[in-house]
Formats: C-alpha cells, sequence, structure tokens
C-alpha cells in the first residue's frame, strides 16, 4: 500500500528542471540556483534510496509468497495424517522471520534517509539546524522527518520571517525622486541648475 503511494511522488528532474518568475524586484539567480541544486541533489539520493528499498521489499514479498507456497505444498503431502503444528510453527517463523527483516531494512533506511537530509542541509550553506539521530527517530514516528524539517527550515530562509522586511530597503533605495533638475547644459555654473 506505502510503495504505491510513492510512485507518484515528484521526480528529482522535476526540482531540477523548476524555473522561477521574477517580481517586483526578482531574486537572486544564483542563491536560486545554489538551493535548487542542493534540494535536487539530497532528493536525488532519498529518491534513489527509495527506489532500492521497494524493490528490496518486494523481493521480500516474493520470497514469502514462495515459503507459503512450500508450506502449503509439504501440508498437502503430508495428507493431514502427520502433526501439522511443526509445518504451522515453521510457517510463522518464516514469516516472522521475513516481517522482521523487511521492517529492520525500512527502518534502516529511514535512517539513512534522515541522515542524508542533514548532510544536505549542512552542506547547502544555509545554517541549517543539526538535527540528531535521537530527533529524528522521535520527529520521524511522530510524522515530522528530517527531510521535512529541511524544507521547513529553508523556506523561512530564503523568505525571511516577515516579508516586510525584506522589501522595505529595496522600495527606499529605488525610489525616484520628487525633484528634477534641470540645466542649461554649460559646465560650470551652479545657477544655471533649477529643481521642479
Amino acid at each position: 500500500m506505502f510503495w504505491r503511494v510513492m510512485y507518484t511522488m515528484m521526480q528529482p528532474m522535476d526540482i531540477k528542471s523548476q524555473s522561477f518568475g521574477t517580481g517586483l524586484f526578482g531574486y537572486k539567480k544564483s542563491e536560486v540556483d545554489q538551493y535548487v541544486d542542493t534540494v535536487y541533489r539530497a532528493y536525488d539520493e532519498l529518491f534513489t534510496e527509495n527506489k532500492k528499498l521497494r524493490e528490496e521489499q518486494d523481493k521480500l514479498n516474493r520470497v514469502i509468497e514462495e515459503n507459503r507456497v512450500k508450506l502449503f505444498e509439504l501440508e498437502n503431502k503430508a495428507g493431514g495424517t502427520v502433526d501439522t503444528s511443526a509445518a504451522e510453527a515453521e510457517k510463522e517463523r518464516i514469516i516472522s522471520e521475513a516481517r522482521k527483516t523487511a521492517a529492520d531494512i525500512i527502518n534502516a533506511a529511514k535512517t539513512e534517509g534522515d541522515k542524508i537530509a542533514g548532510v544536505a542541509g549542512e552542506a547547502s550553506g544555509a545554517g541549517f539546524d543539526d538535527i540528531s539521530l535521537e530527533e529524528a527517530k522521535k520527529d520521524s514516528a511522530s510524522g515530522n522527518s528530517a527531510t521535512s524539517k529541511f524544507f521547513q527550515q529553508s523556506d523561512s530562509q530564503v523568505f525571511g520571517d516577515g516579508d516586510d522586511d525584506v522589501f522595505v530597503g529595496e522600495i527606499e533605495d529605488n525610489r525616484k525622486p520628487n525633484k528634477v533638475m534641470i540645466g542649461d547644459g554649460e559646465e560650470g555654473e551652479a545657477e544655471d541648475f533649477e529643481f521642479l
């Protein structure tokens, strides 16, 4: 069920090919390009790791199904005359072992993904807070992974806490003066210029 949802997730090239329009004063192209490149690299690593884990999970599911078929064949060969409790115990052991292996792989992948996201945040040079492994595990259990924190922190650092603070200085610097100087074009005489 979980892996079907993941097939619709954004592809790394969607991030790489994203373009930004410019507003009143635009963005600094180098900063946007650097940020997009950092997000692209982090997401590409996570996407690749996720793909590998899905393939491994599919492989483990096939092994579980094969073991169930073998168990069914053994039960049919026994014809019910032999005590089936040993076969049932073997079946349960195989299934629980496969589930445990799958859970270990998934947990290792989540931990590795959180580590990668933390490294990507540090590599971007944007001053992201360090996220400890314990905090990442706790947040992962509550639905707030390190990857989510990375995107939340990067959003607040790119756009600032208040949009008004970003534009006040720019507006004052680019405001046109109300007065216009007119002169006769000859040099040397300061009295030749008037303000309208």
